[in-house]
């Protein structure tokens, strides 16, 4: 008798992430009022987050994944992590990343734990970091906001944000 365990993730918005990623410098010169104002932190692109075996699966915001970059290995050079999925257990998995020069890609890092401990943390402690080696694997109930990425980036170009 075999076992086979599978985990699904969402289908990715393209367009979305096509959005988000051809607007990073902007995004990232108003991280600040992103992360300062619910409405845009809480803003969802579907397929963006952590889908591990075993544990619930993560849908990271936009404010989740500007901490994660800023202060974590979702961001590794030039590339920007987006997405992981695989097994805690064996570390195998498959990530997915953009970068300027290379646009989308998928890489297989030597562990799922690289991307997968500092996101389980942020949304449930508020930090990328702890010195406990135990990691919550809860997921909290979040709601995301009603705003698109695509919204966001109309609000950006089309309105002189105050620092």
């Amino acid at each position: 008798m075999t076992i086979k365990i599978t985990v699904t993730s969402p289908n990715e918005d393209k367009k979305a992430l096509e959005t988000l990623f051809s607007n990073i410098e902007l995004i990232m010169a108003h991280k600040d009022i992103i992360l300062s104002t619910p409405e845009y932190y809480n803003i969802h692109v579907v397929g963006v987050g952590v889908y591990p075996l075993y544990i619930p699966a993560l849908k990271l915001f936009l404010g989740d994944l500007i901490k994660l970059w800023n202060e974590t290995p979702w961001k590794q050079g030039n590339n920007y992590f987006y997405y992981t999925i695989g097994s805690p257990l064996s570390g195998r998995n498959s990530s997915k990343s953009w970068n300027s020069k290379q646009g989308f890609s998928t890489t297989h890092l030597d562990s799922i734990g690289v991307l997968l401990k500092p996101a389980y943390l942020l949304i449930n402690t508020g930090k990328t970091t702890t010195s406990a080696g135990c990691v919550p694997v809860n997921v909290p109930h979040r709601t995301p906001s009603n705003l698109t990425i695509h919204d966001l980036i109309d609000k950006f170009t089309t309105t002189k944000l105050l620092h």
